[in-house]
C-alpha cells in the first residue's frame, strides 16, 4: 500500500480554496507535540486560515500540497529570502501518512524547484521534539549550522542543504 500512495501522490501548488484543507493539516500533525510548545510557539506553527491565505497570495512565498485521492495530507510553505537561498517556513504530513516518504516527494518537489531557479541553498529551523522530521531533514541531506535561536519561548535549530 505504501508504493500505492507514493506513487498517486501529487505535488503541486496551493491555491486560496485549499486553505481549510491546508489548515487541517497543520493542525493534525503539529497536536502530538502541542505540550512541547508554548502557546505563541503554537499559535505562529499552526497558523490560521486568513495567514495561510496571505501566504498563498504573496509573490514571495510558494505554499505546496501533497494530494492523494483527491485529498490534501501534506504542505510546505517556501519563502524566497534572496535569490540564492530559499527557507522552508513550515513542512508538516498528516499523523497518518507520515513514514510513507510523502515529506521526502514534498522535498523533493522543493529542490527541484529551486534547482530550475538556481538557488544555492535551502534552509529551514527545526525543533528537537520533532524527531521523525529531523530525521526525514537529515536523510535529505540537511546539516544541523550550530545557530540556535528563540522562537516565542521554545529553542529551534537552523539547518542547511546545498540544492543538488
Amino acid at each position: 500500500m505504501i508504493s500505492t500512495i507514493v506513487t498517486r501522490v501529487t505535488i503541486k501548488r496551493a491555491s486560496i480554496n485549499m486553505a481549510q484543507d491546508i489548515r487541517e493539516v497543520l493542525s493534525e500533525s503539529f497536536a502530538p507535540f502541542h505540550q512541547y510548545y508554548t502557546e505563541e510557539a503554537y499559535k505562529t506553527t499552526v497558523i490560521s486560515i486568513h495567514e495561510i491565505e496571505l501566504r498563498i497570495m504573496n509573490k514571495k512565498v510558494d505554499v505546496l500540497v501533497a494530494i492523494y485521492d483527491n485529498n490534501i495530507f501534506g504542505t510546505a510553505t517556501i519563502e524566497m529570502q534572496e535569490k540564492e537561498n530559499w527557507y522552508i517556513r513550515s513542512m508538516a504530513v498528516k499523523p497518518d501518512f507520515q513514514k510513507k516518504n510523502i515529506g521526502y516527494l514534498i522535498l523533493r518537489e522543493i529542490n527541484k524547484l529551486a534547482k530550475k531557479m538556481r538557488v544555492k541553498t535551502l534552509s529551514l529551523d527545526c525543533f528537537q521534539p520533532l524527531i521523525n522530521a529531523l530525521n526525514l531533514y537529515q536523510s535529505f541531506g540537511f546539516r544541523k549550522t550550530g545557530v540556535k535561536r528563540q522562537y516565542h519561548g521554545i529553542e529551534i535549530f537552523e539547518m542547511i542543504k546545498r540544492v543538488d
